[in-house]
């Protein structure tokens, strides 16, 4: 699973195909740093034990450990896994 940094520096690495008011910024651009850093946050979440189980799901096209925010949900079953 990624930091948040690992997330950001991620996003860096993308075409610049977002407009604002009809300019052309980068995925990173101040302008979206408030999204930026909410969605960096639960990466950042995820990675924490005590989350593990509201803020991970396994893939199933990997099987691995992944942030549920990124998770394809494809039934009810896995949309909802907490050990809340």
């Amino acid at each position: 699973m990624r930091t948040k940094q690992q997330y950001i520096q991620g996003l860096s690495k993308m075409k610049r195909n977002i407009y604002f008011n009809g300019e052309r910024i980068d995925r990173t651009d101040e302008l979206q740093m408030d999204c930026i850093n909410t969605i960096g946050t639960t990466f950042d979440e995820a990675l924490k034990p005590e989350n593990e189980g509201l803020c991970t799901a396994v893939s199933h096209i990997t099987g691995a450990k992944i942030n549920r925010f990124t998770h394809i949900h494809y039934s009810t079953k896995t949309c909802i896994k907490s050990k809340i």
